[in-house]
């Protein structure tokens, strides 16, 4: 199962969320995208001083060379299980209309302090596991 992961800019929580899945999942595959990653589109995060790539690399995993990526159709199409974690209004209505759409209510981390990240990576964490084991 390919599981898509969707949040505002794809710097920071869609990130943490496809690098955890990727991580937990030993049968399942995450891609990470945005929905407006406009002025962010195929940037490095390690090219930013985000505090994503340090807390993520604290929980050991890199994230540094991850590039955001706008979502497409094709991407949609071809995820069996999507997580949206931007804003409804923030989605394309082919996503906001799809019945494989799954909201998880996490705020937008890019100008949170490096303690508020932390603790948003841990939320993400714990509900990535949760999905991975559901989804077997």
């Amino acid at each position: 199962m390919k599981v898509l992961f969707v949040c505002k800019d794809n710097i920071g929580r869609s990130q943490m969320a496809e690098a955890f899945f990727n991580k937990f999942s030993k049968r399942n595959r995450a891609v990470s995208c945005g929905t407006n990653v406009k002025g962010w589109e195929g940037a490095k995060l390690g090219d930013y001083k985000f505090h994503v790539v340090r807390c993520m690399k604290e929980a050991g995993i890199s994230v540094g060379k991850q590039r955001s990526k706008q979502v497409t159709r094709k991407m949609f199409s071809s995820a069996q299980k999507v997580i949206a974690m931007a804003g409804w209004q923030n989605l394309p209505a082919y996503v906001r209309r799809s019945k494989k759409v799954t909201f998880w209510r996490i705020k937008d981390i890019r100008s949170a302090s490096y303690e508020k990240t932390r603790k948003t990576r841990d939320v993400i964490r714990a509900r990535v596991k949760a999905l991975v084991t559901e989804l077997g």
